[in-house]
């Protein structure tokens, strides 16, 4: 069974040298707090899994949010944001959640676009957009991959295959 970064379960690895620059909580930092949330609010995340969509559902969830929605791609990425703190998964275009709020108070979105204005409309009365930009996060367990397959690394992040980021190792 296949493992992270590649190897299979139980198999004994090195540690190799790597870093990853936090860039998703440093972006995110100075928005979140200008949203004004408040505990029991709801929170809408536009392109959650991407790094900054995993850092603002974690905070909202922390932040005592009543409710985070999430926009994402599959059935499988809205599974893994729910361990992170996503009370209702939609899909790319805010459908999906019979469950999810009609309106949010907070809408922080990533992703920007043309599809935007149809998101400002389920703003809540005096609910805030925050409009953060594209960049990448927390990674998860499989996000490493030998530097020699970088290519295969972009095709991967341009064809949506990627929750969060990818870190290329020498």
């Amino acid at each position: 069974m296949p493992g992270p970064a590649g190897g299979t379960r139980g198999e004994r690895r090195r540690a190799a040298p790597a870093s990853s620059v936090p860039a998703a909580s440093w972006r995110l930092g100075p928005w979140l707090p200008g949203s004004h949330l408040r505990a029991g609010e709801t929170v809408l995340v536009r392109g959650a899994a991407g790094s900054i969509g995993i850092a603002a559902v974690e905070l909202a969830a922390r932040a005592g949010a009543g409710a985070v929605g999430v926009t994402t791609s599959s059935p499988e990425r809205g599974k893994r944001l729910r361990s992170l703190g996503a009370t209702h998964v939609l899909d790319r275009a805010g459908a999906g959640g019979e469950q999810a709020p009609d309106a949010f108070d907070v809408i922080i979105d990533i992703v920007g676009g043309p599809d935007l204005p149809s998101f400002i409309q389920r703003l809540a009365a005096n609910g805030r957009l925050v409009a953060v930009g594209i960049v990448g996060g927390y990674p998860p367990a499989d996000f490493g991959m030998p530097l020699d397959a970088a290519a295969d690394a972009h095709r991967r992040m341009d064809a949506g295959e990627v929750f969060g980021r990818i870190v290329l190792a020498p």
